[in-house]
């Protein structure tokens, strides 16, 4: 009789998906971490906050000529800062290609991706496929690749954040 009802649990939990951990989707806003950024031949290092949707601070720490220079982006504002200077300027006023801008609009993109299983997003920004690596379980960002674009991100030290 307990193999039977042991049995009869296992068949119920897997037909049913009750036994199974769901994927998670990755956490695209609303979160704050260490990030390495490879645009090509350049290399930037920094502290990032996403705090919702099209908006995205990223507060550089490497190279040392770019060090303690804040990017931020929100809405169609973008917002550079040094040692209490700021200049403000519209995202038209900057190449697409501008890593802060490429990270939020790719960002942007993997949050309405629909295709996001087991750890990983794959989807196209523009006219430029991307893939999006993270943990399955939590949802915290791994990866970033945008292989046409020669550009990628690392994420690191991930932590929630409230808008």
């Amino acid at each position: 009789m307990r193999r039977f009802f042991a049995v009869t649990m296992a068949c119920v939990c897997v037909l049913c998906g009750g036994c199974a951990k769901a994927d998670v989707p990755p956490v695209t806003a609303g979160f704050s971490c260490v990030v390495t950024v490879q645009a090509g031949d350049f290399s930037v290092a920094g502290t990032l906050s996403r705090p919702g949707a099209g908006q995205l601070i990223l507060a550089c720490t490497a190279p040392e000529t770019l060090s303690g220079v804040t990017a931020r982006v929100d809405g169609d504002g973008v917002a550079l800062s040094r040692g209490g200077l700021t200049a403000a300027f519209s995202q038209a006023e900057f190449p697409q290609e501008a890593l802060f801008l490429r990270l939020c609009r790719v960002l942007d993109a993997a949050a309405l991706c629909d295709a996001a299983r087991a750890g990983k997003a794959q989807g196209v920004c523009g006219s430029e496929p991307y893939t999006l690596t993270y943990d399955a379980a939590s949802g915290y960002l791994c990866a970033l690749s945008v292989p046409n674009a020669a550009f990628s991100v690392e994420f690191s030290d991930f932590s929630p954040i409230s808008a």
